[in-house]
């Protein structure tokens, strides 16, 4: 999807493109005129093929029905209520769907009297390029950021971190969800360039090549297209979409108070008449790619190293298919052999167990484990350490986070305070942990449990030599691990 205008305020161009990897556009984008300005969404689904389709594009509809229904002479109010408006509809959506993980980005800017305010959820990004820098407007509701805004990873460590893409808000994946919104609206000046994208886009290229684009001498379209060839060549690992808005005219400030036609960039979207991804495609207007991403999303302008660069790739894919043949040969024996080995390996292993359980019974070191089975641990079990007394963790020297952290899946009935009591930490601990605000949490969220350690019991280990070891009571570890007393 392609959108682009000129105003007599400002003028703008926007793309979605589907990426070098996936096979559906979970983003979604917007630009409508409105009675309370000139609105631009951007938003990327999550939540699987059809959940991140259904909730991305019910955002937008939602978003846009709800400004033109009521002016707002606060645009932040404007925000604040057109964005929980479509977070409930979104929520109640995936209810009714069966699909309780949906859920979006979201980036709204209004643009009303030469003044851009801007609210967001997740961590699609606004960016302001201007004296030759490129702002970010908003921060990232991610762990990640989490992490940084305490000190405890690198901005380098955050580029590689596993959880890069772990988001602490959403859109539409609970009833209740707070919105970041500007605390002071934007002068727009003539030549001010804003740039609001999804993460396809900045985690495929860098920062610095996205602000040499943005500030080049060439239209808004062509960099749109730029920046979308630059991020398939990065990988292309997700759906990428970019708008750019740019003023042109501050002395021209106002929306018209009648507008004849609204320009609805929105698909017809009817949830019920829905049975599957290729509909939702098919009502998105975004078709399947049909030929190669670089031929879709070349620049304009002859680029000599790009041709070079796609002469390159063409010729290795087409030498290692010639080779494929041969070297699946020369690549079975070994494999082969490897199978056989590994096979006869658990074969042993299982051989080793089988005896050791036969040889001591009722005994561990010499200890009658009758007397006391409570004391005893199945060999190699891995048994959770917990982290005595935790508080809230103190951001002095970095040391945030040091610890052993592991995922713990929320059961049905449990609340915040019996998780912490059942690890044994501090509750306010626990929030902190996980960025949560209050104890609103739900069936089936992950939440990151500090720990002392998983341990592995070794041949012969009672629960009370463990428990010495850490310094921590017997009782502790039992109720961590569910150990009962029989």
């Amino acid at each position: 999807m392609e959108l682009k205008k000129n105003n007599t305020f400002f003028k703008y161009s926007s793309k979605t493109d589907i990426g070098a990897k996936r096979t559906i556009n979970e983003d979604a984008i917007a630009f409508f005129e409105s009675q309370n300005g000139a609105v631009w969404i951007t938003c990327d689904g999550m939540g699987g093929h059809k959940g991140g389709q259904l909730a991305s594009n019910s955002a937008l509809k939602n978003i846009q029905y709800y400004l033109e229904q009521q002016y707002f002479e606060d645009p932040k109010i404007a925000l604040l209520n057109a964005i929980n408006y479509a977070n409930l509809q979104v929520f109640e959506l995936g209810q009714k769907e069966a699909l309780p993980n949906m859920g979006t980005t979201i980036v709204v800017v209004i643009i009303r009297e030469h003044q851009m305010w801007y609210a967001h959820i997740g961590d699609s990004r606004l960016y302001q390029v201007i004296d030759n820098q490129l702002n970010q407007l908003t921060k990232d509701h991610s762990y990640v950021q989490y992490l940084l805004d305490k000190g405890a990873i690198t901005e380098s460590e955050a580029e590689q971190h596993p959880y890069k893409n772990r988001l602490t808000r959403a859109l539409g994946v609970q009833k209740v969800m707070p919105v970041e919104i500007c605390e002071q609206p934007i002068a727009m000046n003539v030549g001010d360039t804003y740039l609001i994208c999804t993460d396809g886009l900045t985690n495929m290229v860098p920062l610095e090549q996205i602000k040499t684009i943005a500030l080049s001498e060439i239209s808004l379209e062509e960099k749109t297209e730029q920046l979308i060839t630059y991020a398939n060549f990065g990988g292309g690992n997700d759906n990428i979409s970019i708008t750019l808005i740019t003023a042109t005219n501050p002395e021209i400030n106002t929306i018209p108070e009648e507008i004849s036609s609204l320009e609805n960039i929105l698909p017809d979207f009817i949830p019920e008449e829905i049975e599957n991804s290729e509909d939702i495609l098919t009502n998105l207007e975004v078709p399947p790619p049909t030929e190669d991403f670089r031929t879709k999303t070349q620049p304009r302008q002859e680029n000599v190293a790009y041709r070079e660069f796609e002469k390159q790739q063409n010729n290795k894919i087409q030498q290692s298919t010639q080779n494929q043949p041969a070297e699946n040969k020369r690549k079975f024996i070994p494999m082969l052999i490897g199978g056989i080995l590994v096979i006869l390996f658990f074969f042993i292993l299982a051989a080793v167990k089988t005896c050791n359980k036969g040889a001591s019974v009722n005994t561990i070191n010499g200890v009658d484990a009758s007397e006391n089975p409570i004391d005893t641990v199945t060999t190699s079990e891995n048994i959770i350490i917990p982290e005595e007394n935790i508080t809230q963790p103190s951001t002095e020297n970095n040391t945030v986070l040091d610890g052993t952290f592991i995922d713990h899946t929320i059961e049905k009935g449990e609340t915040i305070d019996k998780i912490a009591g059942k690890y044994h930490i501090d509750q306010s601990a626990l929030l902190s942990d996980n960025n949560l605000d209050d104890n609103n949490i739900k069936l089936g969220d992950v939440l990151k449990v500090r720990i002392t350690a998983e341990h592995t019991v070794k041949s012969g280990e009672l629960l009370s030599s463990i428990a010495s070891k850490y310094k921590i009571p017997k009782d502790h570890i039992m109720k961590t691990n569910s150990i009962k007393d029989e």
